[in-house]
C-alpha cells in the first residue's frame, strides 16, 4: 500500500500512469473481502487497479513458496499481456535481511547472500518478460508504516506472515531479540549489499568468459571449451558452469552450489574419461570440449498444442503450430525419443548432413510434433512429413533459472 502511494505520487509529477495489482491467493476466507477493501481504498485515491485471482487447487506443503511463485507469475503475465515494461514490488529492507539470513543458514554462496537484486528480468509463464524493480529495498518497514500513517491510509496485515511455522516468521522474532531493529537491520543489509557488489563484479567477468568459452546451439545444447574453461579462476569457472546448467536444467532455481562444487572437482580430475549428470543435465567430454545437454528422462511429457497458439514446452522451447498445418486428430509436441530416430534416418533424403551437427545424446530430447500417424515434424532436424517445415516452429529460449542470466551482470 505504501508503494502504491509513493509510486502514484512519482508518476503524477511525470504525467505517467500506474496500475496497482492486487493478488487474491484464495488461501484464507477473508482474502476476497480484503482484496475488495484494498480496491475501495485505491478508488478513493483515483489509483487504477486490477484484482488477479490464484485459481485452482492449492498446495498443502510449501504454501508460501507456491503462493510467491503464483503471485509473481500472475503479475508478470498481466504485464506481458498489457505491454507493461516495469513491475514494482514492495520488498523492503526487512524482507532483504530475512532473505539473507535464510540463505546464510542454508549455506548459500555469495550469490545467495546478495539477496534480492534491485532490478532483474522476470520471465512470465506465458512467455516474454517484464523488468522487476524493487525500489524500497533500502527502506525499513517501519518507515513505510509511518508513511501510511502520515497519509491516513489504513492497510491490511496478512496473519500468515506472523505464523511461526514459517522460517521467515521465526527469523523475524529472532531479529527482534538481537537488538534494536533500526540499527541492526542496516548492518545486516550492508553485508548483503557488499555480496551483491561482489556478485556484479564476478558476473561481468563470467559474461566475458562465457562469450569466449561457450558455444550455444539453437537446438538447445552447449559446448564448453575445456582448455579455455579450466584455465579460469575457480570462482569464475564454477559460476560459468552454473549458468550453463541453469539454462537447460529441470530445476527452476538452478543446481545446488555444493553439488556443482563436487562436480567441478570431478570434471577437472577425471577429464576426459567421465560424464556426469546434474539437475537433469548431462555433461559429457566431447573432442576437447564439454557437451552440456538435457537428460532424456528429464524432458517434459507430451502435451497437446493448438494451431496458432504458441506454448513453452520443456521450459526451454517456444513451439508453435501454424493455423493451416495439416494433421490427423490432435497434434502433440514431445521429445523425439530413441525409437523414432532410425525411422527418420530412413525417411530423410540426406540425414547425415543434418544429424552430424546435433550430437547423439541431444537428438532424443528434441521437440517433435506428432499426430495419429506418428511424427509430423522435428524442426531442429529440418524434417517435416509433409515437406512444410515452416508450419512447425521451435525456438530455444532458456530460462536460466530464477534471476539468472547467461551473459552480463545482475543489477
Amino acid at each position: 500500500m505504501a508503494l502504491c502511494l509513493l509510486a502514484f505520487t512519482w508518476v503524477q509529477r511525470r504525467k505517467g500512469k500506474i496500475t496497482a495489482l492486487i493478488v487474491d491467493h484464495g488461501l484464507r476466507r477473508e482474502s476476497f473481502a480484503e482484496a475488495k477493501q484494498v480496491g475501495i481504498w485505491l478508488d478513493k485515491r483515483n489509483i487504477h487497479h486490477k484484482v488477479l485471482k490464484w485459481l485452482g487447487k492449492k498446495p498443502t506443503t510449501g504454501v508460501q513458496a507456491a503462493a510467491r511463485e503464483a503471485r509473481m507469475g500472475l503479475m508478470a503475465n498481466w504485464c506481458v499481456r498489457n505491454n507493461i515494461m516495469h513491475l514494482l514490488t514492495g520488498h523492503n529492507m526487512d524482507d532483504q535481511v530475512g532473505t539473507f539470513l535464510i540463505r546464510m543458514l542454508a549455506g548459500s554462496g555469495s550469490d545467495g547472500l546478495a539477496g534480492m537484486p534491485l532490478v532483474y528480468d522476470l520471465t512470465a509463464p506465458i512467455g516474454g518478460s517484464v523488468r522487476l524493480v524493487r525500489p524500497l529495498l533500502s527502506v525499513q518497514k517501519v518507515r513505510l508504516v509511518e508513511t501510511l500513517k502520515h497519509n491516513s491510509q489504513p492497510w491490511i496485515e496478512d496473519p500468515s506472515n506472523r505464523n511461526q511455522i514459517y522460517a521467515r516468521s521465526r527469523l523475524e522474532s529472532a531479529i527482534s531479540n538481537l537488538g534494536p531493529r533500526e540499527s541492526l537491520l542496516p548492518r545486516i543489509a550492508k553485508i548483503s549489499q557488499r555480496a551483491g557488489s561482489d556478485r556484479i563484479a564476478l558476473e561481468s567477468v563470467c559474461g566475458e568468459s562465457l562469450a569466449r568459452c561457450v558455444e550455444p546451439h539453437p537446438a538447445g545444447f552447449f559446448y564448453l571449451d575445456w582448455n579455455c574453461w579450466k584455465s579460469l579462476p575457480n570462482a569464475v569457472a564454477l559460476r560459468m558452469l552454473i549458468r550453463v546448467i541453469s539454462s537447460i536444467s529441470v530445476s527452476k532455481y538452478g543446481p545446488r552450489l555444493s553439488v556443482v562444487e563436487r562436480s567441478l572437482k570431478n570434471l577437472i580430475n577425471d577429464f576426459p574419461n567421465r560424464a556426469i549428470t546434474i539437475s537433469g543435465c548431462r555433461i559429457i567430454p566431447n573432442s576437447g570440449k564439454l557437451l552440456i545437454c538435457r537428460e532424456t528422462r528429464a524432458v517434459q511429457d507430451m502435451v497437446i498444442i493448438d494451431p496458432g497458439v504458441p506454448i513453452m514446452w520443456d521450459g526451454r522451447y517456444r513451439v508453435k503450430l501454424s493455423v493451416n498445418a495439416k494433421f490427423k486428430g490432435k497434434c502433440t509436441v514431445g521429445k523425439l525419443g530413441l525409437g523414432e530416430i532410425n525411422y527418420l534416418r530412413k525417411e530423410m533424403g540426406r540425414p547425415n548432413e543434418v544429424f552430424k551437427h546435433i550430437p547423439g545424446p541431444v537428438r532424443p530430447t528434441l521437440p517433435a510434433f506428432r499426430d495419429l500417424d506418428g511424427v509430423l515434424a522435428v524442426p531442429h532436424l529440418m524434417y517435416s512429413k509433409t515437406g512444410e517445415q515452416h508450419k512447425f516452429s521451435s525456438e530455444f529460449r532458456p530460462s536460466f533459472g530464477a534471476g539468472l542470466h547467461m551473459f552480463g551482470p545482475l543489477c
